[in-house]
């Protein structure tokens, strides 16, 4: 069976350029908004980006968690400076906890 020819989507004047231009936008632009912007699949952008040896851009759901839990690791050393620095401060009651655990990479509090 013959092979089917390549699409031309990419050889279009300024799509290559206007896909590298949003890959480095800041505030970050998801690839599914690049493609909807470009009028091509997510997957198509996600290809040629590989193709083009662009950076990997990483996991939005990955790097939202890692400041969650940085935000609870601060908050719980907040609590802990201050408790160590007011002489006055009650003990907590035995079993007791101010804070959910923190959660550890890929893994799950419950």
């Amino acid at each position: 069976m013959p092979r089917r020819p390549a699409s031309d989507f990419w050889e279009r004047p300024g799509k290559v350029e206007r896909l590298v231009f949003l890959w480095y936008q800041e505030p970050r632009v998801s690839t599914q908004q690049i493609a909807d912007q470009l009028g091509c699949s997510k997957n198509s952008v996600v290809s040629k980006a590989h193709r083009l040896k662009l950076p990997s851009r990483g996991n939005p759901v990955d790097e939202s968690r890692k400041i969650a839990d940085m935000k609870r690791a601060k908050a719980i050393a907040d609590a802990a400076t201050t408790r160590l620095n007011n002489p006055n401060a009650r003990p907590l009651p035995p079993g007791a906890r101010t804070l959910p655990p923190l959660i550890s990479e890929g893994g799950s509090a419950w």
